[in-house]
This record gives C-alpha cells, structure tokens and sequence, in this order.
C-alpha cells in the first residue's frame, strides 16, 4: 500500500495505519539522518539514533496535523523537509555551539524553559541562583529576534534600526528592556508582511515562533529555489527598512529613548 494511501486511512480514523505508514518509511528516516550526518561531517551511532528519534517524532507529528494535499505531491515530498529541517535542527541547537561552554547551554536551555513557562526574569533567577544580568545574557543568546534589526544595517549600509549597544554580551538591566520594547514594536511592522515573507524572514533569523533555518533549508521547505527566496527576503527586509523610517512607533520609541540616553 502507498504511503499516501495509509495516510488517508489514518485520516479517515484508521489508527493501524499510521503505524504500518511508519514503518514503510523507517529506510527513508534513516537515509535522511544519513544525509544530515554527511552534511555536518559526523559519524555517530548515538547521534544518528538520536536523529532517528527527532525525524520519527517529527513524522507522527505532521501525520497527525493533517495539513497533507495529495494533489501537490508525494507524501515523501511533503514530508522529506519537516524530517531533514528538524534533524538539522537538533545538531544545530544541541550539538555544534562548540564556543559555549556546555554549562552555559544547560543554563540557557533551563532559562528558556522557564521564561516559556511565564516566569519572570527576578524568578527565573531565583529559581536556577544566577543574578538576573546572566538571565538576561542567557535569554539574550536564546531568542534572536534583536537580530533582524542588526541584519537590516548590514544589508542595506547607508541606513540603520539597530544600535550596536543593543548587541553587548553582558547586557544591563535597561539594555534587556530597551531589547524587549524594540522587539515588541519591530513586530508591528514584521505583521504588515505577506504570510510568505513572515515565513522566510521569521525561519531565516528564528524569529517571533519560527525556527532558524539557512536560505537552503528555507527554499526545501517553501518549495522554492534558493534565488526566489533571497529575493523574497531582501524584498521584505525592504518593506521593513520603509516602514520604519515612516513614522513607526518603533522609530518613534527608539529615538526618545537615544534622547533621555543621552542625557
């Protein structure tokens, strides 16, 4: 039976199938966990075990969302960079940091969880007996979305939305704030975006709920070439660039802040 077949079964409340779907496509797990090892240059059996888990969770999880459309194709090609992205991901987020010290990336990942979980930086604190400046820190190196700003200066040179003193390794209190209030205003104008120029620009700088994604993880996942999606991305950095310098409140905030700064 086709893969696409079992999934309409399953769809249409046949739980069997979903298990006979996944293990028709054990082989193309493990040929995906292979390419990702190959790309990154490991040769693990841990790891690769590892991945197989993340791409099998990954699976029963899309399978289960029910978003699948016959008529654009396979369900291995729909499937393929869900699995190949969140393997990538694991490496990325769990593996290859090499300049953190894996104390630093506990802590990170503890402080993420609990600022997930709606604690307060004072508590998460608290919580893990750090002094709320390295929650910060911590916090900082975890959620990127700052980085759009920063990008939008390399990108464009003459023009800027990002203050270098945004970007310190060790932030103080009012600098987390001032990142926090710029991020929420950035927002505003990310929103005005067509839902295909959210999508690439929140996957390439893993930002606002998106997961950070490379130009060529992001095209295998819109099915786009690799081109199309540097222009949508360099189009809607644009739009953001315009949208800033006319009258957001995100200029607004940003230049009462530099004012009282200066001060």
């Amino acid at each position: 039976m086709t893969n696409e077949e079992l999934v309409l079964r399953f769809e249409n409340s046949d739980m069997a199938a979903l298990n006979e779907l996944y293990l028709q496509l054990e082989p193309f797990i493990v040929s995906i966990v292979r390419d990702v090892l190959k790309k990154f240059e490991m040769n693990n059996a841990d790891l690769a075990d590892e991945l197989f888990q993340v791409g099998s969770a990954e699976l029963i999880e899309r399978v289960y969302k029910r978003n699948y459309a016959p008529d654009k194709g396979s369900f291995a090609t729909y499937i393929y960079p869900y699995l190949r992205t969140a393997m990538v991901r694991h490496i990325e987020q769990f593996i290859t940091p090499l300049t953190v010290s894996h104390k630093e990336l506990l802590s990170t990942s503890k402080c993420r969880k609990l600022h997930r979980d709606g604690m307060t930086d004072e508590n998460i604190a608290n919580e893990l007996c750090i002094s709320k400046q390295l929650v910060a820190r911590y916090l900082r190196f975890s959620f990127k979305t700052e980085s759009i700003m920063k990008s939008i200066q390399d990108e464009y040179g003459e023009e800027y939305l990002e203050d270098p003193r945004i970007i310190s390794n060790d932030p103080q209190p009012d600098q987390a704030a001032y990142t926090s209030l710029c991020a929420e205003k950035l927002k505003l104008l990310f929103d005005k975006l067509t839902p295909k120029q959210q999508k690439i620009v929140g996957r390439f700088y893993g930002a606002y709920g998106y997961e950070e994604m490379n130009l060529g993880d992001i095209a295998e996942f819109e099915l786009l070439t690799e081109d199309a999606v540097k222009k949508q991305k360099h189009d809607a950095l644009e739009q953001l660039y315009y949208d800033y310098w006319h009258f957001s409140e995100l200029r607004t905030f940003r230049e009462a802040w530099w004012a009282v700064d200066s001060n």
